[in-house]
């Protein structure tokens, strides 16, 4: 399956659910990788499963709490 076939179809099923439009595949590595931060996983477990070479970019996936109100995903809209 290609990048672009996966991209065709998180947007499809997220049009069929409702939820907005603007959300991507990446958008959703984002949120798995925070999401694995916030329960326990190491940066390393985190770069090896996103198969980043440097653990900085990982870094860069982790969405803090803090910082929510300028995040723009924060403007999501789900269903």
């Amino acid at each position: 399956m290609t990048t672009r076939a996966i991209q065709l179809l998180v947007k499809k099923y997220a049009a069929q659910i409702g939820i907005d439009p603007a959300v991507t595949v990446h958008s959703l590595r984002v949120t798995a990788t925070t999401e694995g931060d916030k329960s326990g996983s190491s940066i390393l477990e985190l770069q090896k499963w996103l198969g980043h070479a440097d653990p900085r970019t990982t870094i860069g996936y982790i969405r803090s709490q803090e910082n929510l109100d300028r995040n723009p995903a924060y403007g999501i809209r789900y269903g």
